[in-house]
């Protein structure tokens, strides 16, 4: 459980920070700001503000593979 938990946390933490760099770069260049580091800012703000929440969803995604995995790992034997 804590194996499929992990994967699933580290992979959200990756998409919100990716999603959170390229919404910044986006609007940093229609502003004219060039130089906003925006993986820097996406990254804090995922630490700052989303990171309980990515945590639940990645514990519901979990709770929700895990059976899922089970049921496949019986109908393989």
């Amino acid at each position: 459980l804590g194996f499929l938990w992990s994967v699933e946390f580290i992979c959200a933490c990756q998409q919100m920070v990716v999603a959170g760099a390229v919404a910044y770069w986006y609007f940093a260049r229609q502003q004219g700001n060039r130089n906003s580091a925006p993986i820097r800012k996406a990254y804090q703000h995922l630490t700052l503000n989303h990171l309980g929440s990515v945590a639940l969803g990645a514990l519901v995604i979990t709770l929700v593979k895990l059976p899922r995995l089970v049921l496949m790992y019986i109908t393989a034997k």
